[in-house]
C-alpha cells in the first residue's frame, strides 16, 4: 500500500489547468477554467436623460419663469434680468427678448479665459430689423 501511494505521488504532473494537493493522504484535484466565464457586467447601468443645452435661441421673445439654459457648471453666465438655479439653470426674470453677449472679466485674464458668455433679457428685440435665419 505505500508504494502505491509513493507512486501515486510520482506520476503527479502539473499544468496549468490543474492542481493537486495532498490533503490528510488523500488526492484532490483542483480544475481552473480555461476561459474567462461570463460574468454580470459592472457598468450596465443606465441613468435617465438629462435633457441639457439651450432651450431659447437669440432673439426669441420670453416670459417670467422661462428656462433658458439647462447647464453642467456655468458655460453660460446670468446677465440682465436672468437668474441662476442651483443647478446652473438659466432662466428669465423679467419678460423680454433673449440676447446673447460676450463680455471681458474684469479684473481681465490671460487668454482664453478672459471672455464669458452672458444670456440677458432686454426689452426691445434687438434683432427687429435684421431678424435671424430661421434654421428650423
Amino acid at each position: 500500500m505505500l508504494g502505491r501511494a509513493v507512486s501515486r505521488k510520482r506520476n503527479l504532473t502539473f499544468n496549468k489547468n490543474y492542481q493537486s494537493n495532498a490533503i490528510l493522504g488523500t488526492q484532490v484535484s483542483i480544475r481552473f477554467s480555461q476561459k474567462a466565464q461570463a460574468g454580470v457586467a459592472k457598468n450596465g447601468r443606465r441613468s435617465n436623460p438629462k435633457y441639457r443645452g439651450l432651450k431659447v435661441g437669440n432673439g426669441e421673445k420670453v416670459i417670467p419663469g422661462n428656462i433658458l439654459v439647462r447647464q453642467l457648471g456655468t458655460k453660460f453666465f446670468p446677465g440682465k434680468n436672468v437668474g441662476i438655479g442651483k443647478d446652473f439653470t438659466l432662466f428669465a426674470l423679467k419678460p423680454g427678448y433673449v440676447q446673447f453677449v460676450t463680455r471681458e472679466r474684469n479684473p481681465p485674464r490671460p487668454p482664453p479665459k478672459n471672455f464669458r458668455k452672458y444670456i440677458d433679457i432686454v426689452s426691445e428685440n434687438p434683432y427687429k430689423d435684421n431678424p435671424l435665419p430661421d434654421i428650423r
